[in-house]
């Protein structure tokens, strides 16, 4: 059990850090669709962690048919979750503004 809370803090960690990570990359406006992407294949990775953690953490709870453990982890990756879509939401917004930007630079040219 110990194990998978130090996996889920660890991946919880790296999930905050590709977050901000991204964050900074699209700060400002003046990165490439390269860079933001790539930060975003970043962060996903790490979301993707963070999902495995907390559901192994579940199977656990659940096995050893602890409801109340298993419902915070449960409220958690609920959190996590929307954070997530929050995140990709803002993304697409600042790649969308991107693509517009680029097309009417080269109209303008």
């Amino acid at each position: 059990m110990e194990r998978l809370k130090k996996r889920k803090m660890s991946s919880k960690c790296s999930n905050m850090k590709n977050q901000n990570k991204l964050m900074t990359v699209m700060e400002g406006g003046l990165s490439s669709r390269m860079q933001v992407m790539e930060s975003l294949s970043d962060f996903t990775d790490a979301y993707e962690s963070v999902l495995r953690a907390c559901e192994e953490l579940e199977a656990y709870y659940e096995n050893i048919k602890d409801s109340r453990k298993l419902g915070a982890v449960s409220k958690e990756l609920d959190a996590i979750e929307e954070d997530f879509s929050e995140v990709e939401g803002i993304v697409k917004g600042y790649l969308s503004g991107t693509s517009r930007s680029s097309a009417g630079d080269q109209r303008s040219d």
